[in-house]
């Protein structure tokens, strides 16, 4: 049996608001053609946290889980909106994640994966990643929906692209699609930008994104406005 120092690594962490830390683990000797595992864990320190849903493996200590809505209504309007059928008729937008958040002391250990790992730190600002970019964040960092139309089809059912907005002040862990070493990240500054396929993963400040395109394989994106993007132009080459 391999006592925890030895298992693994604590590579990287972030101390986020009122008794939480986000911790980067890195498994020893569990690789995978060379990258080795790693795995996210947060240990609270009677503070709160939020994780992507489905994110959880396992925790210890004296800790609470309850399902959250993030920005975009609170528990009761759903529930009244739902109970006079509103909701179904209103844009989906408006309705918000439902997200796990654990409240106590004790550790939280998220599923391990050969993915890499970014703590970012996000001060009264917001930015918006792909949908299996966000991990988890400080319950002070409002997490929302947004969702983009892509282009019409044949099929007679609306296609959408759903990316995670985080806003306000606090602690985030992302999981990136390649090493940070080679990730570009691009400001913009009133201006354009095109890329033919789905290699950036994040944008901040006022940047807007909009998709065009016929075949879910080849959209063109196009982001336009003053911020920053970040890209990962060596996702696909492996």
């Amino acid at each position: 049996m391999y006592s925890n120092d030895r298992l693994f690594a604590v590579v990287d962490l972030m101390e986020g608001i009122e008794g939480s830390r986000f911790e980067i683990l890195e498994y020893k000797e569990v690789k995978k053609s060379g990258t080795p595992l790693r795995q996210i864990r947060i240990v609270l320190n009677e503070g709160e946290a939020r994780s992507a849903e489905g994110a959880l493996q396992f925790f210890k200590g004296n800790l609470a889980v309850k399902t959250k809505p993030g920005e975009g209504g609170t528990a009761s309007e759903i529930l009244r909106k739902a109970m006079t059928g509103i909701l179904a008729n209103e844009s989906l937008v408006k309705q918000p994640l439902m997200l796990p958040v654990y409240s106590g002391e004790g550790e939280i250990y998220l599923k391990p994966s050969y993915h890499h790992y970014q703590l970012l730190w996000l001060e009264r600002e917001e930015i918006v990643v792909d949908e299996d970019v966000f991990v988890a964040c400080d319950t002070t960092v409002g997490v929302s929906p947004v969702r983009i139309k892509l282009p019409a089809s044949d099929e007679k059912e609306e296609k959408e692209l759903l990316q995670v907005k985080l806003s306000g002040t606090g602690a985030c862990v992302l999981r990136l699609p390649v090493s940070p070493q080679e990730i570009m990240c691009l400001p913009m500054a009133g201006e354009k930008m095109q890329l033919e396929g789905a290699y950036a993963f994040l944008r901040r400040g006022a940047v807007q994104l909009s998709v065009t395109g016929k075949e879910k394989d080849s959209l063109t994106y196009h982001f336009s406005g003053t911020g920053e993007v970040w890209v990962a132009p060596t996702k696909d080459v492996r």
